[in-house]
């Protein structure tokens, strides 16, 4: 069907369905490209503003038991082509943060792996078979962790340590989904909780406490909460040239 009519104050417009699908298409076709674009923009200031300094060096931690031994997810597994097919993925979606690889198979290994990291800003496991306990001793050390389940593969243990983990209070976030993205998404986190780690907040207050909970803050982000009164301020500024 198609109607037509003149267009004016009080009159109303009428399109034929041709019309209306194809400025539906246009402006959907539009929509994307937009938001490609901004996506592709914040990608580049994102590495612009992220110096080989500044990256987080995160221990990726692949957990397994050897592959001669029954588990999950069967016994003769090809372990070693798949800890390539991640570790590369994941230095493809997040090229901010460095990796440190690293193949764990027992709670002992896992112990001497924390004796010897220095400067690591955070963990990766991914539980790639069970029943290693190298995922407990790591969160148990209180260092930053992402959990994942590699899907089909350790799912036991993972259900076990996060649950553990999160009634414990550590510090861990847990992923397990048949969606890689999704565990890109949690591990994107470090560079933000890096420089988190790496600011500090002024309060300018004359009031005798603190906005919020300096300890607190300090505890779970990091940041460094530092107090000043209006009299510094007022000397900075006689100060200045």
């Amino acid at each position: 069907m198609n109607h037509s009519g003149n267009s004016g104050p009080g009159k109303a417009t009428f399109f034929s369905r041709r019309q209306f699908l194809g400025s539906c298409l246009a402006g959907s076709a539009s929509l994307l490209l937009f938001k490609q674009n901004l996506r592709s923009a914040s990608s580049q200031t994102s590495l612009a503003a992220t110096e080989p300094g500044d990256r987080p060096r995160i221990r990726l931690v692949f957990s397994h038991i050897p592959p001669d031994r029954p588990t999950w997810p069967n016994i003769g597994y090809d372990y070693e082509s798949r800890k390539k097919e991640l570790f590369g993925r994941l230095r493809s979606a997040l090229p901010e943060i460095d990796f440190l690889p690293v193949t764990v198979q027992s709670q002992k290994e896992a112990e001497a792996l924390l004796q010897q990291d220095q400067d690591i800003d955070g963990y990766v496991i991914f539980l790639l078979g069970i029943w290693t306990g190298a995922a407990r001793a790591i969160i148990s050390s209180g260092r930053p962790v992402i959990l994942v389940d590699d899907l089909f593969a350790g799912s036991g243990e993972f259900l076990i340590e996060h649950a553990a983990a999160r009634r414990a209070g550590q510090k861990v976030a847990g992923v397990s989904s048949s969606r890689f993205e999704d565990a890109v998404e949690a591990i994107g986190c470090f560079p933000a909780i890096k420089k988190m780690k790496q600011s500090r907040i002024l309060d300018v207050t004359d009031s005798p406490g603190f906005w919020g909970n300096p300890q607190k803050i300090k505890q779970y982000f990091g940041t460094e909460v530092v107090k000043i009164g209006s009299a510094e301020i007022n000397q900075a500024y006689r100060n200045a040239n």
